[in-house]
Formats: C-alpha cells, sequence, structure tokens
C-alpha cells in the first residue's frame, strides 16, 4: 500500500514505516507455581475436582449426622442402673440387671405416658415376677404393679398405661424395678433406680421433628436434644419390628455406645415381649 502511495521510497523505509503502523507488544510470561508435592499451578487447576451437590435427603435437610448420637444433658440423680451382687434365691448372672439409662441415672422424655426399657439376665420362672414402681417428687405413688417374665433373658419394656396418671411438665419422677427373688422376703429382692423428668416440646425441638420425615430423623432429633426416653423408645420399636434390619441394627448400635451413654454391652442383646399385668 505504501509502495503504490510512495513508488520512490526504498524497501527499508517502507519497513520502518510498516512498524511503526503496528507496533510490537511485549508479552511477559507468568511464572508456573509448583507446589510441595511437585504438581504446577495449572496442572492443579485441571485436577481441582467440583463439589458435588448433596443427593441425600437427610444431607439436604441438615437434620441427621451419619451416626446416631446422644447428647447427655447436664443433670444427674441419685439412682443404681445395675444390680450386679447376687441373692440367695436369685442365681448368678453374666451381665448384671440393668436398666437402658445414661449413668447420671435420669432421663428426658416429651411423653406423658413414657415406656421403660432394661435387661433382665434371668430365666423366666413364674413365681418370680418383677415389679414396676413410679413415685411423684412428693413419694407419693403414681403406678405400681406386677408383671410376669415370659421370654428372659433379654430386654423388657414397661409403659405407663393410658389410665394411668399422666406425667406433668417439669417434674421429675423415681423409678424403680425389682426382680422378686423370694417373694416371702422382699429384702432379698434384685433392683434398679432412676429418674425420669418431663419436659415440654420448646420451639426448636418442635421444629426439628416437624420436618423429620422418617422414625431415623426423629431418632436423630431426639437423641442431639437429649431427649433419652424418646429417642430409645422409638429405636427399639423399630428394632423390635425389623431384627434383622442392618441399618437399625447400626443406629442401635450407635445410640447404645454413644459418648457418656456406655450401654455397648446390652447392643446384642434381643428384645423380648414383656409385659403383661397379673393382679
Amino acid at each position: 500500500m505504501i509502495k503504490l502511495l510512495f513508488p520512490h521510497l526504498s524497501l527499508t523505509l517502507i519497513f520502518t514505516l510498516t512498524l511503526g503502523f503496528y507496533p510490537i507488544v511485549k508479552v511477559v510470561p507468568q511464572p508456573i507455581k509448583i507446589t510441595e508435592d511437585g504438581v504446577t499451578s495449572k496442572q492443579q487447576q485441571k485436577q481441582e475436582p467440583k463439589t458435588p451437590t448433596p443427593t441425600n435427603g437427610s444431607e439436604k435437610s441438615g437434620l441427621i449426622s451419619k451416626i446416631i448420637h446422644f447428647i447427655l444433658p447436664p443433670k444427674g440423680a441419685p439412682g443404681q442402673r445395675s444390680y450386679a451382687a447376687a441373692r440367695a434365691d436369685c442365681p448368678a448372672t453374666k451381665k448384671p440387671m440393668t436398666a437402658l439409662v445414661p449413668p447420671t441415672n435420669i432421663g428426658l422424655t416429651i411423653s406423658e405416658h413414657p415406656t421403660f426399657w432394661f435387661y433382665i439376665p434371668y430365666q423366666s420362672i413364674s413365681t418370680k415376677p418383677v415389679e414396676f414402681l413410679l413415685l411423684n417428687d412428693q413419694k407419693n405413688m403414681v403406678y405400681k404393679k406386677t408383671y410376669p417374665l415370659t421370654s428372659t433373658p433379654g430386654i423388657i419394656s414397661i409403659t405407663l398405661p393410658q389410665n394411668a396418671p399422666r406425667l406433668e411438665n417439669g417434674n421429675k419422677y423415681n423409678w424403680v424395678l425389682s426382680f422378686i427373688c423370694d417373694p416371702e422376703n422382699r429384702l432379698n429382692d434384685t433392683f434398679v433406680k432412676g429418674y425420669i423428668e418431663k419436659i415440654s416440646i420448646n420451639f426448636n425441638l418442635k421444629s426439628l421433628l416437624d420436618v423429620a420425615n422418617t422414625p431415623t430423623e426423629r431418632v436423630s432429633v431426639f437423641a442431639e436434644n437429649g431427649v433419652w426416653y424418646d429417642a430409645l423408645t422409638l429405636l427399639a420399636e423399630e428394632r423390635r419390628m425389623k431384627p434383622k434390619d442392618a441399618s437399625i441394627g447400626k443406629d442401635w448400635q450407635d445410640l447404645l455406645e454413644s459418648l457418656k451413654v456406655e450401654l455397648q454391652e446390652f447392643v446384642s442383646e434381643p428384645i423380648v415381649p414383656c409385659c403383661q399385668f397379673t393382679q
């Protein structure tokens, strides 16, 4: 183009003018950083995985831990959750008679008619029943019944019936379960004792329970909020109905092995039928 406009110019001058129209830009190369494991920054960018979008429903809700974990409330009460001493009329056992409660001897519930759980190590004998006693904070009797054992040893449950006085919010109740070794001498009973406290459902707990879609989710909500009796009862009933379900079995193990619960020796014990009231 320049040659056509200025035919008398030399090629050297034309080249100089051309460079003037198209200035040369100096490109400075960016340094490549090398990490401690020898991977360059470019390689690291290529290898960086994308965070997957959660697909599990429980992860989306934020309710459920992968492990059922019981949070022990800062409460304690006098009691005796295990009885290991041998009596003249009660045979020695490998495991002690034990109430399935935390070692603090107290548990919380939101139920007006809760269920209590115990491990009975003794063989079923018609002449040796168990007696359950529930007292209020004034030491007045709320409920008292005697039950025969039919399928022990194993874990039994005793539910406060609907025709019994309901538990009141904010009150603590003392329970005692006795195995009657000798009906003629009740001083020889083996027994466990502890407390249950009825609490109201606060807004946070109600909100979590409202969006808990499965029994496992509800168990986790109860456990992580320190509501022992309801977590244990819900999970035990699931295990009773589906004894071979591996997932439920794992949840049962996680709950009994929770930090500061220490009931791991009863994980493999069967939940057996009981208890029918006898006059």
